[in-house]
């Protein structure tokens, strides 16, 4: 994406829209070739000259040519240094260089802080190095000197979905939405971060009327496919595809991103890896899709990896389910997920001893887990060694800074131990989290925590 250029001394230009791209699926970014330097040289006998020069260049291509007429233009003509230092770090954002870019931005900024469009540009360029905070708080300064920029909001939500923060990108596109009814890639956005909190039908939704606004938007097609999967409608994702396909024919089978182990799903990933997908094969095999679901589904019911972590609910089991696991580990023992899985049966069933020794078997074979270590530290809590507790949970957050649920533990843990300063920065974390996760239930129940313990020193 290029940043935004001067077109005059005093112009400004409106920033292109940037396009999240990769999720569901992977969209290949295009870069405009870099033409050859133009060698001859550059009259020296007048700077506005050479400041259009280094314009010209620059929507021609020619980068470096573009830099060497703004640095010859500023020998000449220092006071059009607010100016040069702007295009300039357009220049080298064009060829890659975005660390310079940001120190000809940050000049700029410096020497007048009132222009939106230079933030925007640097949130840009912070964007390219992977410095997502930097850019979010660039694009926020943007905005706040300009209200109306839908560039920026647009820009801002998809920094949001790079950092997690998914409720606070979908609002971003919501304001590019009320700002602009018309743009497609705003629901088209915000139909990704819907698709990838789990609300399958708010993203039909959006890609629908991202659809509406450009029809020949292949990859929203394409994402409405994958999402009609998730919600069974086999036919409408077929309709979808093969349209998407006849929009880009380039658009290979291999963008579609992969089942999750969901056989009704890889029978349907092979149908639609032809083109045209043939409606009356997939009628035909609709029975056969029927019976292995439910096959499948009665599996995985057996077979769910369960958390044994509160607030997260635990899911009911029997002793054919401590059967089942026992004989997997039997069968093969190098599995952390079925000492993972038993150790929560015991702790369902109390024997919380058995739970430890059956999460310390997962946390030997996979020492990077941290969902065991939280459960193990479960266990212990249960049996009053919440000192035990803490290092566990505080293991798991080392290894996911992001785990809600290990924070919310750890805050009960230090409660127990009567540390309630803890608890509380504990809780507030993971209630911070939970929110940015759209786990809107969890981060209510850590918050009635730190309330309740607040009212109860009142």
């Amino acid at each position: 994406m290029k940043p935004i250029i001067l077109l005059s001394i005093l112009g400004i230009i409106t920033a292109p829209i940037e396009v999240l791209a990769n999720i569901p699926t992977t969209i290949a970014p295009t870069n405009p070739p870099v033409s050859r330097p133009d060698i001859s040289p550059i009259p020296r006998n007048n700077a506005q000259e050479l400041f259009q020069q280094g314009l010209i260049k620059y929507r021609q291509g020619d980068y470096q040519g573009a830099i060497a007429a703004y640095n010859q233009a500023l020998t000449i003509n220092p006071k059009l240094v607010d100016s040069i230092y702007i295009n300039r770090g357009a220049a080298f954002a064009a060829l890659g260089q975005h660390e310079k870019a940001i120190a000809d931005y940050t000049q700029a900024i410096l020497r007048n802080p009132n222009l939106a469009d230079t933030y925007h540009n640097r949130a840009i360029s912070r964007s390219e190095i992977g410095d997502f905070t930097g850019s979010i708080t660039d694009y926020t300064q943007a905005i706040i000197r300009n209200p109306n920029n839908i560039d920026a909001y647009l820009n801002r939500g998809n920094a949001y979905s790079k950092t997690g923060e998914k409720q606070k990108a979908i609002a971003d596109y919501t304001q590019v939405i009320q700002l602009n009814n018309k743009d497609a890639q705003a629901f088209y956005n915000r139909g990704i971060i819907l698709s990838e909190l789990g609300d399958y039908k708010g993203a039909v939704t959006d890609y629908t009327e991202a659809i509406k606004r450009n029809p020949n938007f292949s990859e929203a097609y394409q994402n409405r496919s994958v999402t009609r999967i998730k919600l069974g409608d086999y036919q409408g994702a077929t309709e979808d595809y093969n349209q998407a396909v006849r929009i880009n024919p380039n658009l290979a089978p291999a963008q579609i991103p992969q089942p999750n182990n969901n056989p009704v799903e890889k029978i349907f990933q092979n149908l639609i890896g032809q083109r045209p997908v043939n409606l009356n094969g997939i009628i035909l095999i609709s029975f056969i899709i029927s019976i292995v679901f439910i096959l499948w589904f009665n599996h995985k019911q057996k077979k769910a990896v369960i958390a044994a972590q509160t607030p997260d609910i635990i899911n009911e089991n029997n002793q054919d389910n401590l059967i089942d696991q026992n004989e997997n580990i039997l069968s093969n023992p190098n599995q952390a997920e079925d000492y993972n899985n038993r150790g929560i049966i015991y702790y369902r069933q109390g024997d919380y001893v058995m739970a430890i020794q059956d999460y310390t078997e997962a946390i030997k074979l996979n020492p990077d887990w941290e969902r065991a270590y939280n459960n193990r530290g479960a266990a212990h809590a249960e049996l009053g060694d919440y000192l035990e507790a803490i290092e566990d949970y505080t293991q798991a957050i080392k290894i996911n800074s992001n785990y809600a649920n290990a924070y919310y533990n750890r805050g009960t843990a230090c409660y127990k131990l009567g540390d309630e300063k803890s608890a509380i920065e504990n809780w507030e974390k993971a209630a911070e989290i939970y929110l940015s996760q759209g786990k809107l239930q969890d981060r209510d129940h850590a918050l009635a925590k730190i309330k309740e313990l607040q009212n109860k020193d009142n």
